[in-house]
């Protein structure tokens, strides 16, 4: 794969010219590394091929085509789409949703980051002919980084255009060729250009006829017949016949076309070509004519001798054209023996060149060089988020947009939704979720009843409070959506139920937000205010923006008691923070102490360790960096020496990645028992910089094998030598503030440079005085701010800290002794292994909103104070005058004298967010509800949160009250797009629930992103990004066809990927569960008379069937809901919706419905499996639950409401249990399978044949009673049963096939089909089957086997080819031996 990136080729001025070339490689999966081929002359060009799609209008939606990885260039080729019916954006042939996939394929329109608008990049005129036609590339982002595409062998001017040919399939690695002003020669294999000095500027190396000689390589066509054009192949194959003696028969490559007309479904192209013997000498550049051309027209523009043109006639008929794969066997071999005509031609006009240049060791240096160079440009670029996964053009479209109709809700005078009118005729979210929540609300339906007046048993949990600034995304939305199925299915359990909603005020994220709204809107910073002028500006702000978490949690159905609502900031939950502050100070937890903290500058805050992400490094890696001006390299160890002091020359190696924290270096340390540097024991470095005097210590902690074996000692900037220098009595010393700019005593030359550009000057410094002694790549861990992004930095500081090790060893016993489950299990062993390694919490943040910590410096301690407080005294209060008091009583003197200062930092937004559980029901007082609430029942967060919130929680719960918060776990898994990336605001990915839920067009979605407060860059990749994923916009999919789409992913294993289509599906679930309710209710009329639905005891085998399944589905609902495998639950009642009672019992109870007198057991069957049927759907689909609920009679006595129906009960509905009917009607369904399979097969249409089952007597009898059941679904006549062992006497015209053990059904098609015609349908049918068998086939994974994905499609074709081939040996049955009879009746 020839990669020509950074490899200097300059085409300007020179002989080689590549515009209207004969010759392109790029367009076919040519492989020239190490070949033996003569490109010289060369004269494969698409260009001239007549794959004519003029006004055809064809649309390729569905067509199921997938060009990836495919050699085909259909660029700079002849592919005239001038006028046709196809557009690539916004018209209705959408390439986007059908099979055809061509991201990353060989020819590659879509999802690229250049773009051809305005570049010198000239299509018109070319093979392409894009003038006039409805192809729009407009906007569009095209890449031809790592395709095949070739613009430089068509008609257009591509010299100075920014085309980027990385990893084009034409490999010319590792030569080192110059060839400016000279003939150049790349005879050998494994010829590099890529990061070659290759110059052509005026030479002679011209593609046509140039002297440029490839003579040695083997041409490899990667893959099968399809892998390149036929005229591109026929030319390279002629040349390497002629040079190679490789003798290929062309027909493998006339296939190609045919593969590509079979990509456009059956639609018959017109196809017609001439062989043209190829002229004595080369022709001029621009010829278009060849002899005896006639009236076609011809598409030859640059087209090499020899080749033969396919031509294209305007206005071909579709009846009269043969098939392309005909077409394409009838000329194979007219080709094949003109080949040694054009190998003799292209030989004599190519006039190959015999000398050989190439240096192989050379070579292969330059190959092992730059193959390293571009494996660390790949790291830099994933480094920097280049290089993840990209977005694709668009998502698969599986929905058009439609007129959204406005239903009117009338309402009731206690604002009840009235249920009195009709049901509109088509099932809208809008109508069913309107005024349903409003009133909920107003019945007060979500607050708990009082002490005593509720159940026994009590649920009680929070809501995990989101950031009070932010908004929620999809990933808050399954959160709310689990925890409200739970609430809602205890609540109708009957339980007392208290789930309480919140908002964090997030110290950091909202502090940044209202940062750069200021300078966005007013151009002012935070530190041009004061600080109560600033949380003046940050109150506004939580005002103006706060309430819309909480409208977005109305929207889900969340029922949340909102007379509980907290807010972390609120007068009570800070009195709670105080309160555990102080507590835990007295406690002896909580100390302040001088230490180095993971320090974020962008932030210029101390941060928690949970907070810093590692990020794995394997050599040199640029990275942005927040606050430097350019890109810094990371990953490179750089060593430089240290002069010994004493004049004698000796110096001392150091290694180090960070070379400019060496101005910080108070001693070298080494091994005492490395024999290198034992001559230096006890000797002193002289610093170059400061003219310090290092004294070199010995250490046993050392390695003598990392680095030099000597370490330079930087205790300001490092914690493992900050443990070496207290252990050595070193001073400490920090040389970077707290902008990470260096400050004194770095040396006054460096003072304000930003660290990383400070680097820079001490390497180009130590290179001067002659002590940089080089740098080499290293593999290495970054620590990375996880909100900033930017590098931490170590730096000294006085913080507030909390010992958490015996908090952590409680925490760690209450999961193994079992008091605490965390579900899903796995998750006890990393809970373990961080209780194991916690270290103690540094509290502290340098910021202005928040939590301030209530502890108090006094200012001016009287004289006699005790000299062990070096800064001072520190006293702690829940109040000012309490800290006055408690220093009055440490000090001995009077309160008045002293004079204290509040520590201005504020408490980590995790300390007060830990205290959630019980601070939001009233601690530190013995409220009722701490007394009646606490400890909750369960927490249900996601897996992200298990150490930054969770195990703080528990840690603290214990400490603070005794108690653990809550008893279960619930980890969910995360949720990310449909591409596997992270949420995140920066990629446009980030989706509102209301924009699901209520549907939103692009321009909206992009107008409310504008809205949101992002870095200018963000904003433009995010709408970049919104706009590839969502196209069309969002559909409305409403929030129960949500809620139900979260529930339904297996929340306990890997991330989930969620995409709007999964959303879209259940929306069409809604609406069929509407259509089946409605049904319901016309079968049931107007003055039917309900009774209770567990009184319900039928006769008739389908009714006794549908309510053992829907007992089934009952107690598999309700054990799924035990376990906390809400996933589970939800498959239950969507697998008895859809295919027990909609598919099957409905379709069976329409012939017995017609009868009046017949259907009252049927219909009280209906009622009773809708009316359960919804109590199960009320927990995940609570609007639609309600709304249908409303309308079923009922009997007395009934709630108001469906939130407050009993849930059904398994015991209740054991009776309902029957496996041996439903084993009966399970065989009755393998007979339908395969009535429909003969169906189907033959495509009978509406047509109702005869049917008769041959089976065992046992089974004839519970056959026979569903009869009519077997009739309505498998759409058949009348039905014959037949004893099992003896020959069925039917008569001419059946047809058989298998329905399970013993058991085969027949259908009689005389009549119906005609036997010739259908025997050559199935043939046809079998024959193409066949094809798409013999071609997965060819889908090979790397251990050789098919991939996953083919063996599937494996699988289901032979399957299909099983059963046509048993329908043809059906149509041709052997003669019967005797008289057969008529079919019978039933």
């Amino acid at each position: 794969m020839a990669d020509l990136q950074g490899s200097g080729v300059d085409l300007q001025g020179s002989g080689g010219d590549l515009q209207g070339s004969s010759m392109d490689l790029q367009g076919s999966n040519v492989y020239l590394q190490g070949s033996s081929v003569d490109l010289q002359g060369s004269g494969g060009d698409l260009q001239g091929s007549s794959v004519d799609l003029q006004g055809s209008g064809m649309d390729l939606q569905g067509c199921m085509a997938n060009l990836q990885g495919s050699g085909v260039d259909l660029q700079g080729s002849s592919v005239d789409l001038q006028g046709s019916g196809m557009a690539l954006q916004g018209s209705s042939v959408d390439l986007q949703r059908s099979g055809m996939d061509l991201q990353g394929c060989m020819a590659n329109l879509q999802g690229s980051n250049p773009d051809l608008q305005g570049r010198t990049a000239n299509l018109q005129g070319s093979g392409v002919d894009l003038q006039g036609s409805s192809v729009d590339l407009q906007g569009c982002s095209m890449d031809l980084q790592g395709c095949s595409v070739d613009l430089q062998g068509s008609s257009p001017d591509l010299q100075g255009c920014s085309v980027d040919l990385q990893g084009s399939s034409v490999d010319l690695q590792g030569d080192n060729l110059d060839s400016q002003g000279r003939d150049g020669n790349l005879q050998g294999p494994s010829a590099d250009l890529q990061g070659c000095n290759v110059d052509l500027q005026g030479s002679n190396a011209d593609v046509r006829g140039s002297s440029v000689d490839l003579q040695g390589c083997n041409v490899h066509l990667q893959g099968s017949a399809d892998t390149g054009h036929p005229q591109a192949v026929a030319a390279i194959f002629a040349l390497a016949d002629a040079n190679g003696d490789q003798r290929v028969s062309f027909a493998e490559y006339w296939q190609l076309l045919a593969w590509l007309c079979h990509l456009l479904r059956g639609r018959r192209c017109r196809r017609s070509r001439r062989h043209r013997p190829p002229p004595e000498a080369p022709p001029t550049p621009g010829s278009t004519a060849h002899p005896g051309s006639g009236p076609k027209k011809r598409l030859t523009s640059g087209c090499p001798p020899g080749v033969t043109t396919i031509s294209r006639r305007p206005g071909f008929s579709k009846t009269s054209t043969p098939s392309a794969r005909a077409w394409s066997r009838s000329t194979s071999k007219s080709t094949c023996d003109r080949n040694w005509y054009w190998r003799t031609k292209y030989q004599s006009w190519a006039g190959v060149s015999s000398r050989r240049n190439w240096n192989p060791a050379e070579a292969r240096l330059r190959a092992r060089e730059h193959k390293e160079k571009r494996q660390r440009q790949r790291r830099e670029r994933a480094a920097l988020g280049g290089a993840g996964p990209q977005v694709p053009t668009a998502p698969p479209k599986g929905w058009t947009p439609k007129t959204v109709v406005e239903y009117q809700h009338p309402v009731d005078p206690d604002g009840k939704k009235a249920t009195g009118v009709a049901l509109p005729p088509a099932y809208s979210p809008r109508y069913v979720e309107a005024a349903w929540y409003s009133w909920w609300e107003r019945q007060g339906l979500f607050t708990p009843p009082a002490s005593g007046l509720g159940g026994g048993q009590v649920l009680s949990l929070v809501l995990p409070p989101p950031n009070v600034t932010g908004s929620l995304h999809l990933g808050h939305a399954l959160t709310v959506a689990l925890q409200d199925a739970l609430v809602r299915w205890r609540r109708m359990q009957g339980w007392s139920v208290l789930w309480v909603p919140g908002t964090d005020h997030a110290g950091i994220a909202t502090q940044a937000v209202v940062e750069r709204w200021l300078w966005q809107r007013r151009g002012l910073r935070r530190q041009d205010l004061t600080r109560s002028e600033f949380l003046e500006e940050v109150w506004a702000w939580k005002q103006r923006h706060g309430d819309e978490i909480l409208q977005q949690l109305r929207a889900l159905g969340a029922s949340l008691d909102w007379t509980r609502c907290a807010f972390t900031m609120d007068p009570g939950f800070s009195r709670a923070v105080a309160e555990a502050f102080v507590r835990l100070h007295e406690a002896g937890l909580i100390h302040r102490d001088r230490r180095l903290v993971t320090w974020s500058c962008a932030l210029r805050s101390a941060l928690a360790d949970v907070e810093v992400e590692p990020r794995a490094l394997m050599g040199p890696t640029a990275l942005r960096v927040p606050g430097c001006p350019q890109p810094v390299t990371f990953g490179v160890l750089v060593t430089f020496a240290y002069p010994v002091d004493g004049g004698d020359g000796l110096e001392l190696p150091v290694a180090t990645t960070r070379p400019e924290t060496m101005l910080g270096d108070v001693a070298v340390a080494v091994h005492p028992s490395d024999p290198r540097y034992t001559h230096l024991h006890g000797r002193h470095l002289r610093h170059p910089f400061t003219g310090q005097l290092l004294p070199v210590v010995t250490d046993p902690t050392v390695e003598p094998a990392r680095g030099t074996g000597a370490v330079k000692v930087t205790p300001g900037h490092s914690p493992p030598d900050l443990a070496l220098a207290r252990a050595h009595g070193l001073p400490l010393l920090s040389v970077i503030g707290d902008d990470g700019t260096m400050c004194p005593p770095g040396g006054g030359w460096l003072q304000g440079v930003h660290r990383f550009v400070a680097r820079e000057k001490v390497v180009a410094a130590l290179a001067e005085r002659g002590l940089y002694r080089g740098a080499q790549d290293h593999a290495m861990t970054l620590p990375v701010c996880s909100r900033s992004g930017d590098v931490i930095e170590y730096l000294l500081k006085s913080q507030w800290f909390l010992r958490c090790r015996e908090m952590a060893r409680r925490a760690r016993e209450a999961v193994t002794s079992g008091r605490l489950k965390l579900v899903p299990k796995f998750h006890e062993k990393n809970w373990k292994t961080w209780m194991d390694n916690v270290g103690d919490w540094c509290l502290s943040r340098q910021l202005w909103w928040g939590h301030r910590v209530p502890a108090y410096r006094v200012g001016v301690p009287p004289a006699g104070s005790p000299p062990e407080h070096p800064e001072g005294l520190w006293v702690v209060g829940r109040s000012e005058a309490e800290a006055r008091a408690a220093a009055a009583r440490t000090l001995h003197c009077p309160p008045d004298d002293l004079r204290l200062q509040q520590d201005p930092d504020v408490l980590d937004t995790w300390f007060s967010s830990a205290l959630f559980p019980f601070a939001a029901l009233g601690w530190p007082e013995e409220t009722p509800d701490l007394r009646r609430f606490y400890p909750t029942s369960v927490l249900e967060t996601g897996s992200d949160l298990l150490f930054f919130w969770v195990a703080r929680m528990v840690m603290l719960g214990q400490q603070l009250t005794g108690r653990l918060p809550f008893s279960q776990v619930l980890l969910h898994s995360l949720v990310r797009d449909t591409h596997g990336r992270k949420m995140s605001k920066s990629l446009g990915n980030v989706i509102d629930p209301r924009d699901v839920i209520a549907g939103a067009t692009l321009p909206e979605l992009q107008e409310r992103l504008h809205r949101r407060i992002l870095d200018p860059h963000e904003l433009t990749v995010a709408t970049e990004g919104q706009r590839r994923q969502f196209p069309h916009g969002i559909p409305e999919c409403g929030t129960d066809a949500l809620r139900m789409a979260l529930c339904s992913h297996n929340v306990h294993g890997d991330d989930i990927r969620l995409d709007v289509g999964t959303v879209l599906s259940y929306r069409h679930f809604c609406n069929k569960i509407w259509n089946a309710v409605k049904f319901v209710l016309a079968a049931l009329g107007p003055d039917f008379v309900p009774h209770p639905p567990e009184e319900t005891v039928p006769q008739h085998p389908m009714d006794r069937w549908v309510l053992s399944r829907l007992a089934q589905a009952v107690g598999e609902c309700g054990r799924r809901m035990e376990a906390l495998e809400v996933h589970g639950a939800v498959a239950a009642i969507h697998h008895f919706w859809l295919r027990s009672f909609c598919d099957v019992y409905l379709e069976t109870t329409k012939p017995t419905l017609r009868d009046p007198r017949a259907g009252t057991e049927t219909r009280r069957t209906l009622l009773s499996c809708a009316e359960l049927g919804l109590r199960l759907l009320a927990p995940f689909a609570p609007f639609l639950g309600e709304e249908l609920w409303q309308r079923l009679p009922r009997a007395p006595p009934a709630p108001a409401t469906l939130c407050l129906a009993p849930f059904p009960d398994a015991a209740r509905l054991a009776h309902w249990r029957c496996p041996k009917v439903e084993a009966e009607v399970a065989a009755m369904q393998e007979v339908v399978r395969a009535a429909r399979g003969l169906r189907d097969t033959f495509r009978l249409g509406a047509a109702r044949p005869p049917v008769a089952v041959q089976c065992p007597v046992e089974a004839q009898d519970s056959l026979a009673a569903l009869g009519p059941a077997l009739q309505a679904l498998a759409q058949a006549g009348p039905l014959q049963l037949l004893p099992l062992g003896a020959e069925p006497e039917l008569g001419p015209g059946w047809v058989g096939a298998p329905a399970g053990p013993d058991t085969h059904v027949y259908l009689c098609l005389r009549g119906l089909v005609e036997p010739a015609a259908a025997r050559a349908q199935l043939s046809t049918r079998s024959r193409s089957l066949q094809r798409r068998l013999e071609t997965l086939g060819g889908t090979r994974a790397s251990g050789g086997g098919p991939t996953p994905p083919a063996k599937q499609q494996v699988a289901v074709l032979r399957s299909e080819l099983a059963r046509l081939a048993q329908a043809l040996e059906a149509l041709d049955p052997p003669d019967p031996p005797g008289t057969r009879g008529d079919p019978g009746t039933q």
